[in-house]
């Protein structure tokens, strides 16, 4: 087969608590002193963990060194794939009673499931940060479960977010208090229009917790004068005919036409060239949810690197705001919260500086 926790220890996060606040009083506290060895830190030295919770999906078995060899596996993948900043950290919570319920907690985290079955395959949730890894007694007999696990990590689980750190392209345009403009336009005759009007619905409303995007749907409304008004435009047109074509404008930077082969067909084409456009990963393909979360630390980590430099260089920051960035970077370095909340606090931070 190819390609297919522990809990946080408190005195790490004192450590790393009491290793940057040391670091910074050496350099001068917060002022441009101590910002600038802080900024070269964040952009140089800082290594992101990204913790993955192993735990059953039933009543699984005893697998005492099954985290521990799935940790070695990983540490070597990710290693051949990208040896760049970040690390991952396998969480066993294999010795845990089995539960069907997901706290809330975990559905912020990234988690392998474990499920006993007759053949050996990966499944993804369509929404949760989860991948199912459906194992064999075989593949216990022969010692290839650490392997299956680390492909669904590596290859699955965390394609996405190792594809954004690896590509290392920052949309800070879709970051800015300016909303950034897409249009939409569905030139179909179909009764389930509606349908696949909620469909992008829901795909635009996973970005926003993320970007800053205006979207614009429009069924059987081909306006060229709107489109012109917006920063990308799809349109989607169906029994094409000379009449038509000459009406169409032809795919660019800013517009691509899609033609109509299969209505099954038209939202994932439509959200594949989203996803490409906007710099998200491909994988998985029925997760939007989890492309968001994956861009999380990644952006948070960009967002920070900007405000250390505008700080650092712009001399009307007043010591308060200096104070704040600190903090922020402190936690972050830290990981003490949720990535969602700190990529929050590194966007409210990046609009205060661009007022």
């Amino acid at each position: 087969m190819g390609s297919l926790g522990i809990t946080q220890h408190p005195f790490i996060i004192v450590l790393l608590g009491i290793t940057i606040s040391v670091f910074l009083s050496r350099f001068g506290g917060s002022g441009n002193k101590g910002i600038e060895p802080l900024t070269n830190y964040i952009k140089n030295d800082l290594v992101i963990s990204i913790p993955v919770h192993l735990s059953f999906g039933d009543e699984g078995f005893k697998f005492p060194d099954l985290a521990k060899a799935v940790q070695i596996q990983v540490d070597q993948e990710l290693n051949y794939i990208y040896p760049g900043r970040i690390k991952i950290e396998i969480i066993d919570q294999l010795e845990l009673p089995y539960s069907n319920e997901t706290d809330t907690f975990l559905k912020s985290q990234y988690m392998i499931e474990l499920i006993h079955a007759d053949k050996d395959f990966v499944g993804m949730d369509s929404e949760l940060c989860k991948c199912y890894v459906f194992y064999t007694l075989d593949s216990i007999h022969s010692n290839d479960l650490p392997f299956f696990v680390t492909q669904a990590i590596i290859h699955h689980l965390l394609m996405s977010e190792i594809y954004t750190f690896r590509n290392n392209e920052f949309q800070d345009h879709l970051l800015s208090g300016v909303p950034y403009s897409i249009g939409i336009s569905l030139n179909i005759n179909s009764n389930i229009t509606e349908s696949l009007v909620m469909e992008l619905e829901d795909y635009f409303d996973a970005l926003k917790d993320i970007y800053n995007i205006a979207h614009y749907i429009e069924v059987n409304n081909l306006n060229q004068e709107h489109s012109a008004t917006r920063k990308f435009n799809i349109i989607v047109v169906e029994n094409l005919t000379n009449n038509t074509t000459e009406d169409l404008p032809t795919s660019s930077n800013t517009v691509t036409v899609l033609k109509l082969a299969d209505l099954e067909s038209v939202v994932p084409d439509i959200t594949k060239v989203l996803d490409d456009h906007l710099g998200l990963s491909q994988h998985p393909s029925n997760n939007v949810n989890l492309k968001i979360h994956s861009l999380y630390r990644f952006n948070t980590i960009k967002l920070l690197e900007k405000i250390l430099d505008e700080v650092r260089l712009n001399k009307k920051v007043n010591e308060d705001f200096k104070d704040e960035v600190v903090s922020l970077a402190n936690d972050v370095i830290a990981a003490k919260m949720d990535w969602k909340h700190l990529y929050a606090r590194a966007r409210s931070f990046n609009l205060e500086l661009e007022k």
